[in-house]
This record gives structure tokens, C-alpha cells and sequence, in this order.
């Protein structure tokens, strides 16, 4: 398996392998272990003739997800419903580069930044609002791009990560996104943070389940205002998209005084959702990307539409 150049057969083979063992801990990408669990209810409903609908009808000890790669906020309560609830989640930040996090307690969301393992970490302000400053001059709240020096060599990398601090004794963290996942096209400066907390909010209100998403601006015409259309693909849709739509514009109005001063000046036009087509993400990574693996992530956020476009295009493709 761990030779198998195609990622999808790479999944099959693991759910094939996987399929009538006792599992009990997994250790994946989040976004990744989505698409894992969804291939192994379907193979296992295949060959039972049965019709579960939770990992655990499969895995019945399964217990922890040790997550990376991507931050796990997006993608904690969708794991944890398909699994079937009461599931412990472990997330670390561990880059290329060097080891930068680890959460080390089950019921925190933040993580411990490690502080002995031959990285020395320094911190610009995102908004390039202030000079790079090493750790002990750090705040909370503030976010933050990680540069990187090594013992191996490596001599002021940014990473390409925004982070911001939780408490500084000790020193802990949240990933809020990558240094392009920012909408400023306009004026509003919404961060990709903003944009996944605004996303759980509404699918915590109107209970749909959210898979993958990609959010980029739309352009003002003669007869519509700028604004920000989120292609979706759900799990499960919400009852009203148009409930859904109020429910991230209004917590983005909450956070974010960019945003709220121009939906307030009636310079913005609130977000428009489209909803794709399941597996629309994956045919998009298998068509744009030389390999598909388990570190290839979707870009969350982009100011060009060319993206976008594209998502929409496989999309109606599938109809």
C-alpha cells in the first residue's frame, strides 16, 4: 500500500486491509480521513448488505484521531459525527521544516508550542502592522506568520502558516490559516479564520454538515455589489441556504470591522452560497495536481476566481 502511486486506489487498499480489523486509534489528515470513512461505510455496506451509517457500527473501539497536516477546526465536528460521537481528538502542528505543536490535553482546542526541538521560532504581525519579534514578546489574540530557524540549516523560513496565541504561560496556539487564505479585495479583510469560525457557526444553527469549501470574491457589476460567493460541498445540506448565508454574514458583521462597516454602508453584498456537487474537490485536486497524496490540501480562500471557476465548471459536470 505505501507504494501505490494513486492516492484514491492508495484509500481503497487501506479500507480493504483495514476492513475487519480491530481500529482503534488513526492518525490521518482531517480532510483526508472525510473521504476515508466515507469509503469504508460504502465498502462495508457492499459486502454486508447492511446499511450503517457510523464508523464505529465498523470500528466499534475506535476512540482517537491524531490529526495534521491541515487545522482541524474545519473538519473536528464532521469527523466526530461520522464516527458517531465520543470520539477524542489529538492535533498537532508538525511542518516540513520542524516540529512547532502539540495539544496536550483532550479537551483543549490549542496546542503547546514546543520550545526544545532545535527550531528557533521569530513572529511577524499578518497584517505586517509590526516588526518580526522572537517569542517571549509575543500577545494574545494577535495573528501571527511563523518564520523558522534550524540546527539543520535552515535560516529564516516562513512557513506559511498564520497562528495566534491563546496564553503565553506557557506559550500556546491555534492554526488560523494559511498567509494567503486573506479576502481583501474590497476593503473587508476577512482572514480565513474568521471564515471557519463564521462556518461553524452555521452549520451548528441549522445542522448541515460541511465537507470541503472554497471561498472567492464576486465582482461588482452595473447592477450588483462586490461581495464573497462560498462554493460548498455538503454532507448534508441546511434546510435554507438563505438562513445559512445570514448566519455566516452576521458573525462575520461580529468579528470584523472591515466587513461590517461596508454591509453597514450597503457597499457589500452579503455571501452567496453554492452548493456543489459531492466530490466535486477531489475531481478538481485530481485534474490540477501532478500527484494527489495525503498532504494535498484545497486552498481555502483566493482572490482570483480562477478556482472557483473551475469548481463550478466540474460541478455542473456531473449533472
Amino acid at each position: 500500500m505505501l507504494f501505490l502511486p494513486n492516492w484514491e486506489e492508495k484509500l481503497d487498499a487501506i479500507v480493504d486491509h483495514t476492513l475487519k480489523m480491530d481500529i482503534r486509534a488513526i492518525a490521518m489528515v482531517p480532510s483526508w480521513g472525510i473521504v476515508l470513512f466515507k469509503k469504508l461505510l460504502a465498502r462495508h455496506n457492499a459486502l454486508t448488505g447492511n446499511q450503517v451509517t457510523t464508523v464505529r457500527e465498523v470500528w466499534p473501539n475506535l476512540s482517537v484521531f491524531f490529526s495534521g497536516g491541515v487545522a482541524l477546526s474545519s473538519y473536528r465536528d464532521l469527523l466526530d459525527q461520522q464516527v458517531g460521537g465520543g470520539m477524542d481528538f489529538v492535533e498537532n502542528y508538525g511542518a516540513s521544516e520542524g516540529y512547532v505543536s502539540f495539544q496536550d490535553s483532550p479537551n483543549s482546542t490549542d496546542m503547546l508550542v514546543h520550545l526544545n526541538s532545535g527550531v528557533y521560532l521569530e513572529f511577524e504581525p499578518a497584517d505586517e502592522s509590526g516588526p518580526r519579534i522572537s517569542i517571549e514578546e509575543v500577545q494574545t489574540g494577535i495573528r501571527y506568520r511563523i518564520i523558522v530557524s534550524t540546527c539543520s540549516g535552515l535560516w529564516g523560513y516562513e512557513l506559511g502558516d498564520v497562528i495566534k496565541f491563546t496564553s503565553t504561560d506557557p506559550f500556546r496556539i491555534v492554526v488560523a490559516g494559511r498567509t494567503s487564505e486573506m479576502l481583501d479585495k474590497y476593503g473587508e479583510a476577512v482572514f480565513g479564520d474568521e471564515a471557519r469560525a463564521a462556518l461553524g457557526k452555521a452549520t451548528e444553527a441549522t445542522g448541515a454538515r460541511v465537507s470541503n469549501f472554497h471561498v472567492s470574491p464576486v465582482m461588482a457589476t452595473s447592477t450588483s455589489l462586490p461581495g464573497h460567493e462560498w462554493l460548498i460541498e455538503f454532507e448534508r445540506e441546511p434546510n435554507s441556504v438563505e438562513a445559512f448565508s445570514r448566519i455566516i454574514d452576521q458573525h462575520l458583521q461580529e468579528v470584523n470591522r472591515h466587513y461590517v462597516i461596508r454591509r453597514e454602508a450597503a457597499a457589500f453584498d452579503p455571501p452567496h452560497i453554492s452548493v456543489l456537487h459531492e466530490g466535486t474537490f477531489f475531481q478538481w485536486l485530481k485534474r490540477t495536481k501532478k500527484k494527489v497524496s495525503a498532504q494535498t490540501k484545497v486552498p481555502r480562500m483566493s482572490e482570483e476566481r480562477e478556482i472557483a471557476d473551475a469548481l463550478l465548471s466540474i460541478s455542473r459536470s456531473f449533472t
